[in-house]
């Protein structure tokens, strides 16, 4: 092994000390060994600030045994990725069954084999890192996905992606107070909720927001966009709930799932519901209503919203400051958030973003790189919600 490279740690379970220094000496050469000579300290090591990479784990100790140690590791969060090889003197074909039923990924008979243990080892490491190279290449490709969209959506449709930034703040809210696994997807459903707008003029959807009149094909074409976005969505990897989430964003509450415990049992109907929930909100805010009457209607409507998700929701808005400031401000300092209220134009008049649109990291990023060969008129009229931007 190249010594340059830090050794990986393998933690070493037994309740026998003569066992624990025949794989000592099989590994130590290549590896950093830790050892446990019972199953609460071993989960103490493996759910410490520096886990090992693969557990060597033997079956029959007194008090917590091999099967229950493995049981609790896979049952948590920072432990279930950490390999586990059963080492043990239980040879029965049932003994081995239960073993990979709980989790482990390999079992090796006692007495053991050195090259046998070197191998297998090294084996389930090498696997571990390749798996551990995809979940980051996954990651980067859906992060790199979901910057494209978002970016296509503010710079076709402001009005859209505007609305999607308020939609994302006021979900990210819920969801923390909630306790959700992987809050993450409930966010970005709500930051592509919109998606499915691309199909409509920004003018027409500001219309719509605002409870302007529009015409039968426009509104149509309006309660097609769920469906049209969660299309979009569903072919790329991971955001299968995302999509799922998006499409019931419109669904009125099923009465048979009104309560909130049976809604986190599914993550998509949830997601569902505390969209619509918000995103009705938000429209009855775009249409002068004030945060409590808008509130105060959808509690008196529990065939349609679920009122613990409502009253959840109201709980972390009712003191925050819906209106919309207006401020002149020099390029240097527009943020992220921020809407310009006027046209952005360079000296000689050249139109570089227009009124209404919502100042997005391209968009900010392409105005400082065009101040660096044009000058741009100043000040910069924008509008912030202050709600948005003392959460951001």
């Amino acid at each position: 092994m190249d010594q340059s490279i830090s050794k990986q740690t393998i933690l070493v379970v037994d309740d026998t000390p003569e066992n624990i220094d025949v794989l000592n000496g099989i590994l130590m050469d290549d590896y950093k060994i830790k050892a446990a000579l019972d199953g609460e300290k071993a989960l103490k090591i493996a759910g410490g600030e520096n886990p090992p990479d693969l557990i060597l784990l033997d079956i029959m100790m007194p008090e917590i045994d091999g099967y229950e140690v493995c049981r609790r590791l896979k049952k948590s969060k920072s432990t279930e990725k950490i390999p586990v090889i059963f080492v043990t003197a239980k040879k029965e074909v049932e003994d081995e069954t239960k073993g990979f039923d709980l989790g482990a990924v390999d079992y090796i008979t006692k007495p053991v084999k050195a090259a046998l243990v070197k191998a297998r080892v090294q084996t389930h490491l090498k696997l571990l890192s390749a798996q551990q190279s995809l979940q980051d290449m996954l990651e980067k490709t859906l992060a790199g996905s979901i910057k494209v969209l978002t970016e296509v959506l503010a710079l076709s449709n402001p009005a859209a992606f505007s609305r999607a930034s308020r939609l994302k703040q006021y979900v990210k809210e819920i969801v923390k107070h909630l306790g959700l696994r992987d809050p993450w997807q409930f966010e970005i459903a709500a930051m592509l909720s919109s998606i499915g707008c691309l199909s409509l003029s920004p003018d027409t959807l500001e219309r719509i927001n605002k409870g302007e009149v529009v015409t039968e094909e426009e509104k149509a074409l309006f309660d097609t966009h769920p469906k049209i976005g969660s299309e979009l969505l569903i072919s790329i990897p991971h955001l299968k709930r995302v999509a799922g989430i998006i499409a019931g964003q419109m669904t009125v509450l099923d009465v048979k799932i009104n309560d909130l415990e049976t809604l986190k049992n599914d993550p998509v109907a949830l997601g569902g519901q505390i969209l619509k929930t918000v995103i009705d909100f938000d429209s009855m805010i775009l249409k002068g209503r004030l945060p409590q009457e808008a509130v105060r209607e959808m509690l008196k409507n529990s065939r349609v919203y679920n009122q613990e998700i409502v009253k959840l929701f109201y709980k972390n808005i009712r003191n925050s400051d819906f209106q919309m400031d207006a401020r002149s401000l020099p390029l240097n300092m527009l943020r992220v958030g921020m809407t310009v209220d006027e046209d952005v134009v360079s000296l000689s008049g050249v139109l570089l973003l227009k009124k209404g649109s919502e100042v997005s990291d391209s968009v900010l990023n392409s105005l400082r790189r065009f101040s660096e060969i044009a000058e741009i008129k100043k000040p910069i009229r924008v509008l912030y919600n202050n709600y948005q931007q003392k959460r951001t």
